[in-house]
């Protein structure tokens, strides 16, 4: 968030995106305790982590969005 404000005067936006529990492949015993703890019913997948990181660095974020962290996780962290 610093960055952020750091380059604000410049009309630099600096964001980020925090994937939660996202589908690679990758087959494992924690993938039932996630899907059942997450209020999205389905895990994320790698698209959904590309359409957060398309939309902030789009015309629709604008320079006015900057210093946030994108939460990416099905409502995970809601709880």
């Amino acid at each position: 968030r610093q960055l952020a404000v750091d380059y604000a005067k410049e009309h630099v936006a600096c964001n980020a995106v925090a994937p939660g529990k996202i589908v690679t492949g990758f087959d494992s015993d924690v993938r039932e305790y996630s899907r059942m703890r997450t209020p999205v019913p389905r895990m994320g997948c790698p698209n959904d982590v590309a359409q957060a990181v398309l939309f902030l660095s789009s015309d629709m974020a604008s320079c006015f969005i900057t210093g946030i962290n994108l939460m990416v996780d099905g409502g995970w962290t809601a709880y």
